[in-house]
Formats: structure tokens, sequence, C-alpha cells
């Protein structure tokens, strides 16, 4: 809904800071909707109103040293699970000769980017993660995890920069 309000406003509005405004949000809420963990929440009898997107979900994470250290679920995939060393062009250009364009035909499919962030946290983010994984009993994460979602995060930065590039073309289309 956000996302559709602000195209409105960027394809309608007269209001220069609006227009700046609804871009920035659109630029932010592009790059939300490819996270898995803000599209889906786990409810289970450890979280009956829901773990918040992974926010409740602790776990243990190796660092650049081997050790060990807590974080929650969501900040780790916020975070591309720790794999982004290098330069900013280096890692955007890893990330696009990995995952080229698929040139989808809709660039305001934004329930369909929805729906395939949700079976990603299904299938990726919370798979191997068992219910009920708290402070007290954090989760360590595998290597066979992190090489799967890591992965994943790749694919959908590169998505989600595909995407936007297209709403942004099809708002504001060449003349």
């Amino acid at each position: 809904t956000a996302l559709k309000d602000n195209v409105k406003i960027l394809q309608t509005s007269t209001d220069i800071e609006a227009k700046a405004q609804a871009l920035r949000f659109i630029i932010h809420f592009v790059g939300d909707i490819h996270q898995p963990l803000h599209c889906a929440v786990r409810v289970d009898d450890a979280n009956p109103t829901g773990d918040q997107g992974g926010n409740r979900v602790s776990i243990l994470v190796a660092d650049s040293t081997g050790r060990l250290r807590p974080d929650r679920l969501h900040g780790y995939w916020d975070e591309g699970l720790n794999t982004f060393v290098g330069s900013t062009a280096s890692i955007a250009a890893r990330i696009e000769k990995a995952n080229p364009d698929r040139q989808e035909s809709d660039p305001f499919n934004f329930q369909g980017w929805s729906d395939e962030s949700f079976r990603l946290a299904r299938d990726v983010a919370y798979a191997g993660i068992p219910s009920g994984s708290d402070s007290k009993s954090p989760i360590r994460v595998t290597a066979t995890y992190k090489a799967k979602a890591s992965t994943v995060v790749n694919q959908q930065i590169a998505r989600s920069g595909y995407r936007l590039a297209r709403l942004l073309n099809a708002i504001w289309p060449e003349r």
C-alpha cells in the first residue's frame, strides 16, 4: 500500500518536497520488500503473537575471527549475513554478474515481490531454525545455512535494484 501511495505521489503531485519524500520512501520500501523477513512472521507455540519477522529469534553467528556472537535472525539478514566484504563497487559487480536481470514485465507487481519474499522467508530464512529460539537457547547458524541464505540475499539485492530501476523508468518514461 505504501509503495502504491508513494508511486501515485510521484506520478501526480506538483509539490517538489512531497515528490522528494515519496522517492526516498520508494527506494527504501523496494529494498525492504526484498528482505524475506520483512514479509513474514512465524507464529507458533513459542510465539503465539508472532516472532516479529525473526526479531525474537536468537542466533549465534561466527564473526571474522571465528568466535561466536549473539544476533537476531532478522538483524543478521538485514546485515546481509555478514557476507559483504570489499568495496561497494566490487560487491555490486559480483552480485550483478551472478544474478543477471530477468527482465520482468510488470514494474508495479508489489504483491508478487512480497509473496516471493514470504516464500523465501519460509523456505530459506526460517529453514533449520527451530521454534522457540530465544536468548536462553540461541541457535547456531551453520555454514550450510549461511551458504544457501547468502545466495538468496544476493539474488534479492539484485532483484530489488533491477525492479527499482524498472519502476522508476515506468514512473518517468524517457521522452
